[in-house]
C-alpha cells in the first residue's frame, strides 16, 4: 500500500521548473510505502531525487552521511526543501543490484562485504548522540534505554504513521491473541537483554542496499535507523531470510557467528539475543501488515513469529 505517491509527470514538472537547466533521463526508481524515488541527470552527473510527507527520514540521510567511509558507503544528500504536497532531497546517484535481488550464488560470493559493511556500521561513533532507538536527525533516541524501545512500541497510539492498526488486527482472521502472547513472552526476555548502543540501519532488505562485483557499493535510506544493540540488524537477516527461496541452502546464522570468531569479537547470549530481537521483529511485521491489510503477510509473520517461542 502506497502512502505518498508522486507521478513521474509531477517529478519531470518539479525538477524543470528548480533548475535552471533542462534535466534529462527522469526515470522512476524503487520508492518506499512513504516516498517516490526518481533517476535524472543534470549537467552529465547522476542524481537521484526523492518525495515524501515527511522531512525526517531525508534529514537523517543527510546526518547519516557524516559516516561515510572508504567502507561504509552511504549517498551524499545535497539538497533538502519543500515540494508536491510534502518534502524532497536531492542526492548523488549510485548504481548495483539490490541485496534482494541476488540469487544464491551472488549473495554468498557477497555476505563477506554485507558483513564488514555491518561491522563499519557497528563501529559508528555515536558520543556526539544521546538514548536509545528511533533517533531524530539531531542524534536524540526516543526511548531511554534499549528495553523501553523493545517493549513500548506495540500501544496504537494517534498520532504514529501506522495508527488504526490494532483495530485492523483484532478484525482480522488472525486475531489479537497471538500477537499479545508473543508480546508477553518478548517482555520477559528484554529485561535480559544488554544496553548495547550502536547505529542499526533496520532496513537491509527491503531494496535499501546496492552490490556491484559482490561488494557493497552503497546503503541508502537510513528513515529506519535506531540506536540499540547491533545484533538487531542481523536478527532482521534472519527472520527475513526464508522469504527469499533463493538463498535457501546458506545458513546466515552460522555465517555470522564464524564471520565474529574470525574477527575475535566475542558476542555473549547471542542466541538469546538475537531471539528476543527476531520475535520484536516479527510483531513488529505483524502490526504493519495488519495496517496495510496484507493478510497474506499478516498470517505468514503471525505464524513464523510465535513458533519462535518455541526456543524459549
Amino acid at each position: 500500500m502506497k502512502h505518498y505517491i508522486v507521478s513521474l509527470e509531477e517529478a519531470r514538472q518539479f525538477l524543470d521548473s528548480h533548475f535552471s537547466l533542462k534535466t534529462t533521463q527522469v526515470e522512476l526508481l524503487n520508492g518506499g510505502d512513504w516516498s517516490a524515488a526518481y533517476a535524472y541527470v543534470l549537467e552529465g552527473e547522476e542524481y537521484v531525487i526523492r518525495f515524501a510527507a515527511s522531512q525526517e527520514d531525508f534529514a537523517k540521510d543527510q546526518a547519516i552521511s557524516q559516516y561515510a567511509s572508504e567502507k561504509l558507503h552511504v549517498p551524499k544528500v545535497t539538497e533538502i526543501g519543500k515540494a508536491l504536497r510534502g518534502f524532497y532531497a536531492i542526492s548523488e546517484r549510485h548504481h548495483g543490484i539490490f541485496l534482494d535481488e541476488l540469487d544464491g550464488e551472488q549473495m554468498l560470493k557477497t555476505l563477506p562485504s554485507l558483513l564488514m559493511t555491518l561491522d563499519e556500521i557497528r563501529e559508528v561513533d555515536l558520543t556526539s548522540t544521546t538514548a536509545y532507538g528511533w533517533w531524530e536527525a539531531k542524534g536524540t533516541g526516543n526511548c531511554v534505554t534499549w528495553r523501553e524501545f523493545l517493549t513500548n512500541g506495540f500501544d496504537d497510539k494517534p498520532g504514529e504513521r501506522t495508527h488504526g492498526w490494532r483495530k485492523k488486527l483484532e478484525s482480522s482472521s488472525v486475531g489479537s491473541g497471538t500477537f499479545d502472547k508473543i508480546r508477553s513472552s518478548l517482555e520477559v526476555l528484554a529485561a535480559d537483554m544488554p544496553s548495547e548502543r550502536h547505529l542499526i540501519h533496520n532496513d537491509l532488505l527491503y531494496r535499501n542496499v546496492l552490490v556491484e562485483d559482490n561488494e557493497i557499493s552503497v546503503v541508502i535510506d537510513w528513515g529506519n535507523s535506531m540506536y540499540g544493540d547491533f545484533l538487531y540488524d542481523i536478527a532482521l537477516l534472519i527472520y527475513y531470510w526464508s522469504w527469499f527461496p533463493r538463498w535457501e541452502d546458506i545458513d546466515i546464522k552460522k555465517t555470522v557467528v564464524d564471520h565474529y570468531a574470525s574477527i575475535g569479537l566475542e558476542v555473549p547470549d547471542i542466541e538469546k539475543r538475537l531471539l528476543c530481537y527476531q520475535i520484536h521483529i516479527g510483531l513488529d511485521g505483524i502490526k504493519y501488515s495488519a495496517f496495510t491489510g496484507n493478510q497474506e503477510h499478516l498470517e505468514q509473520k503471525t505464524e513464523q513469529t510465535v513458533k519462535l517461542l518455541d526456543y524459549l
